[in-house]
């Protein structure tokens, strides 16, 4: 895949990196570069820049639209998760955002895949202007779920920032800390927002119940649901009854969309452009006309 646009930095935010270094990070804007309408795009585990792969067709869609797409580039790209936190993400997010409107954007619409997903959740029900994560066997999932228990506990320890042992993370291909892994997995961890079994007010139990999560989003949002989604476990009900208990407890307005036939990361050319089509459909009749 190759993309035409502009190559970008904005400034990372402070405790970030050392304040000894003033460093900044890449973005990628595509689409209709001239325009003052944005949609700023946040990949999932493992990802950076250019993906996923359909960014490329949902770039050229925008454009026909009249929006640019930016790609952005941040500290949790691809084996950076492993150390990192949603709070790190939004910041990071935030700081891209800020500079874009310095910069003459007039729109900003946030859009994640996979764990980005969790990121933009966070951003909209934490700033005021499922457990979806799940791993097939076959991929190393059960030894991702047997650490389960070591990191919670070393989190109730206060040693969350600490690695797991060095077998697991050389296994996993980068230094993955108590913590990360527990908000990923653990039930009620920080990156715990689109579980099945999150209920609507707080249980003592789940970081975010949806009042205070769906029910906190500052603007109107869209669910994109791939139909044959592989880290979906086959016992789930999916995606059921969740899209409309998420637009039930969103104020603000939530559409969802089931892409059909798709995977997880959109493979196919005709369900990327089902995802591309979904998104500047919902553009035009939820945020062009406010």
């Amino acid at each position: 895949m190759s993309l035409h646009g502009e190559l970008s930095t904005y400034p990372v935010p402070p405790g970030a990196v050392p304040t000894l270094f003033q460093k900044k990070y890449p973005y990628f804007t595509t689409g209709d570069t001239s325009s003052s309408r944005a949609v700023v795009f946040i990949g999932g585990l493992f990802n950076g820049l250019l993906d996923p792969g359909y960014v490329g067709v949902l770039g050229e869609r925008l454009k026909e639209a009249g929006w640019k797409l930016v790609l952005m580039h941040w500290s949790g790209a691809y084996e950076g998760f492993m150390s990192g936190s949603l709070d790190r993400d939004v910041n990071e997010m935030n700081a891209l955002v800020e500079h874009l409107v310095a910069q003459g954007t007039s729109t900003v619409v946030l859009m994640g895949h996979s764990t980005g997903s969790q990121d933009v959740a966070h951003y909209l029900s934490t700033r005021s202007h499922p457990r979806y994560f799940a791993w097939d066997p076959s991929a190393g999932g059960e030894l991702w779920r047997s650490k389960i228990p070591v990191a919670e506990e070393l989190v109730k320890a206060g040693k969350g920032d600490e690695a797991l042992d060095d077998d697991f993370c050389r296994t996993v291909g980068g230094r993955m800390t108590a913590y990360r892994l527990f908000s990923l997995l653990g039930v009620g961890g920080d990156d715990d927002y689109f579980s099945h079994d999150i209920p609507n007010q707080p249980d003592g139990v789940h970081k975010h119940p949806l009042s205070l999560s769906f029910g906190k989003f500052s603007a109107p949002a869209l669910a994109l649901f791939s139909e044959k989604d592989e880290y979906v476990p086959p016992t789930f009900t999916y995606p059921g009854d969740l899209g409309g208990r998420w637009a039930g407890a969103c104020p603000a307005g939530l559409e969802w969309k089931v892409i059909p036939g798709a995977g997880h990361t959109v493979e196919k050319a005709e369900e990327r452009e089902v995802l591309a089509k979904e998104v500047v459909g919902w553009l035009k009749r939820t945020i062009e006309r406010q």
